[in-house]
């Protein structure tokens, strides 16, 4: 089990938090190496205050993995389980009901004011080793904190 992390979730980047509004972020994972059950693919960070609007998760290359999408928090909060082969497409559509209007609400005592959007890998089918996972992510923010 590891932790891979895709190019909008490193380290050095930073969520993108606007006052009031929407915004999108696109991400990337390159696979590069098979993939094994219980691996996390950090995929974008969302910051403090953000309410995920949906989603667009494209997987190209050869295999196939089942996987969950959510947070920190949980792991299939947004997607329970979905079968990814090549030229898979999920959409906002396949959302958990009950994630419709989360709002991220983190500690004002955490160092880091974002959570990542994760796809956890349940059960791996067929080996994983070359692909991409590329996706866009929606979201906005409310003026002021979080009740």
């Amino acid at each position: 089990m590891a932790t891979l992390k895709a190019d909008k979730a490193q380290d050095s980047v930073q969520p993108r938090f606007v006052h009031a509004g929407s915004t999108s972020v696109k991400f990337v994972y390159s696979v590069t190496a098979s993939l094994s059950s219980g691996d996390v693919i950090q995929l974008c960070k969302v910051p403090h205050g953000a309410i995920v609007d949906g989603f667009i998760l494209v997987r190209t290359g050869a295999g196939q993995f089942t996987a969950g999408m959510g947070d920190g928090g949980s792991a299939s909060r947004y997607l329970v389980s979905a079968t990814l082969v090549a030229n898979t497409v999920i959409t906002d559509a396949s959302i958990v009901a009950a994630a419709v209007g989360y709002q991220y609400n983190l500690s004002d005592d955490a160092a880091d004011q974002f959570d990542t959007i994760d796809l956890t890998v349940q059960t791996v089918t067929t080996a994983t080793a070359a692909g991409v996972i590329t996706g866009v992510l929606n979201y906005h923010c409310d003026e002021g904190d979080p009740a």
